[in-house]
């Protein structure tokens, strides 16, 4: 923000974006759940709206549950835990790519914890461990797919679209 970008937050706790953007004045923020179809399609259209000219996203939704391993965690949380962590993820993804591979331009930066490489016994396997591997693997696997476009370039596990 402090070199002229227009930053915009997102989530669904309401309170917690207008502390953080009370916090940060100049900053912007919508609510999101990405857990919710209606709530992403409101999202993307209202920053299409204010935010034309997005330039780069950070997708840094995720939950965790309770480190415990996988038998003992219960389908529903589980569940939620894939929806959030990689389906969120990829739902935002689908909707802001295409916008920028149009313009040429942007940058997409997927945001994982440590535990989806993590080995350690005391940590696995746990549901925390599944989505955070799954979103590691993915980044790289899309980022390579759209590579070969034209004015599309990689750099690591990011995307990166340049004029």
């Amino acid at each position: 923000r402090k070199a002229g970008n227009r930053v915009v937050i997102a989530g669904r706790r309401t309170d917690a974006l207008r502390a953080a953007a009370d916090e940060c004045p100049g900053i912007g923020y919508l609510r999101l759940d990405l857990t919710d179809g209606q709530s992403i399609l409101r999202f993307v259209t209202e920053v299409e709206r204010q935010y034309p000219d997005l330039n780069v996203v950070i997708n840094n939704a995720g939950v965790m549950n309770r480190t415990a391993p996988l038998w003992e965690v219960p389908e529903e949380e589980f569940t939620n835990l894939l929806r959030i962590n990689v389906v969120g993820i990829s739902n935002i993804l689908r909707a802001f790519l295409p916008a920028m591979i149009e313009r040429g331009s942007g940058i997409i930066v997927n945001m994982s914890s440590g535990w989806g490489r993590s080995t350690a016994p005391e940590v696995g396997p746990t549901p925390t461990q599944t989505p955070d591997a799954a979103l590691v693997q993915y980044g790289c696997s899309y980022s390579r797919s759209i590579a070969g476009l034209s004015g599309v370039g990689e750099s690591g596990r990011d995307l990166h679209l340049s004029d």
